[in-house]
């Protein structure tokens, strides 16, 4: 049984604690979200007037969401929160995954190691993107979107899509696009292992997609 500390006090209702393991973070609403054990909450001042919270640590600013402690209100990491995101929380307890919406204009996604250490998270984006460059032979400068979107949980290993957007000829005119298809190591969140490209259909950017694709 967890003992709940009292919510971070600013002006938006805590969401219980359940079973699902994504929650919309949107910019511009105030909102505390629990994960599904109850140990971790997000909070996210949304507002010029949204007060500040003395329950946790290290006060987020406007476009910051707090990831802390549920139940000592220790701050643990911070991200940006100037584009609405989907927190993924993963069934190990250990593990956050937090994917930035599609044409948001950001194309990390990050991963945080829950724990009592404050750290900046992972961008898995930037760990994949080297290795998605060579597999559609392209230079940075023939990529003009890059999205990297969280897909699985698979226990020990993640599943990722990146899907970067590019130039067919040259550095501009007509455009086209891939799917490659990553695992990522949870122990660390630093080895990745590429499985397959996906042709000829869009790209999966939730769960729910890659669930439904063939």
């Amino acid at each position: 049984m967890f003992v709940l500390a009292p919510p971070p006090a600013i002006e938006a209702p805590a969401r219980p604690c359940s079973g699902d393991e994504t929650q919309d973070v949107h910019v511009g609403a105030s909102a505390v979200l629990r994960s599904p054990d109850c140990q971790w909450l997000i909070a996210y001042r949304g507002g010029v007037d949204a007060p500040p919270s003395a329950h946790l640590s290290k006060q987020p600013r406007q476009q910051e969401a707090a990831v802390a402690n549920a139940q000592t209100g220790k701050t643990i990491a911070t991200f940006e929160m100037s584009r609405s995101a989907t927190a993924h929380w993963l069934e190990d307890g250990r593990n956050l995954i937090v994917s930035y919406h599609d044409g948001s204009g950001s194309e990390r996604t990050l991963a945080f190691r829950l724990g009592a250490a404050a750290h900046k998270p992972l961008n898995l984006a930037d760990l994949v993107y080297k290795d998605a460059l060579k597999r559609i032979s392209k230079r940075p400068e023939q990529v003009y979107h890059y999205y990297v979107h969280y897909l699985h949980d698979g226990g020990d290993r993640i599943t990722i899509a990146a899907e970067p957007w590019y130039t067919l000829h040259g550095d501009e005119g007509e455009g086209g696009s891939s799917c490659l298809i990553y695992t990522v190591d949870t122990a660390t969140f630093r080895n990745f292992r590429f499985e397959r490209a996906i042709p000829d259909q869009d790209c999966p950017q939730s769960p729910r997609d890659y669930r439904a694709s063939p």
